[in-house]
């Protein structure tokens, strides 16, 4: 019987995400079904977005082509929003404005980005920490 907590690991399939009491594994067919319950994800948090991400979901959600040169002045996360700052050449020296994106408003393709690089997010209305409270997740 599939469960929720079957389904959250799901999004993470095939990534070496699974904590085993010490050890790290990939979540895959090869990963022993008994071992479970017992099982988490090692996830990384927002707060540590890496650069070529926080340009990739700022580009991607304000419909910037990434071969344009963009780079990033700032970025930061709180409360589940991302706030992101960036400079273009087309702009002279003026920086774009802050965006801010909720990570609950943000398109499942980019939550699904997120997943991808092994990102915590929330989850069928579960949020990262109660993620962590269920024992489901540990952040790195």
């Amino acid at each position: 019987m599939e469960t929720t907590k079957d389904k959250f690991f799901a999004q993470y399939w095939g990534q070496k995400v699974a904590l085993y009491y010490e050890n790290t594994f990939n979540y895959d067919f090869e990963f022993p079904k008994h071992w479970f319950n017992d099982t988490k994800l090692k996830l990384k948090s927002l707060n540590e977005l890496s650069r070529e991400d926080a340009i990739f979901i700022y580009c991607s959600k304000n419909g910037i082509l990434r071969t344009e040169k963009v780079s990033l002045v700032a970025y930061s996360f709180s409360n589940k929003t991302l706030g992101i700052e960036i400079y273009t050449p087309e702009y002279s020296s003026q920086l774009i404005p802050k965006d801010y994106f909720s990570i609950d408003y943000l398109p499942v393709k980019l939550i699904d980005y997120l997943r991808s690089k092994s990102y915590a997010v929330p989850f069928m209305g579960l949020s990262v920490e109660k993620l962590i409270d269920n024992g489901w997740l540990v952040l790195e």
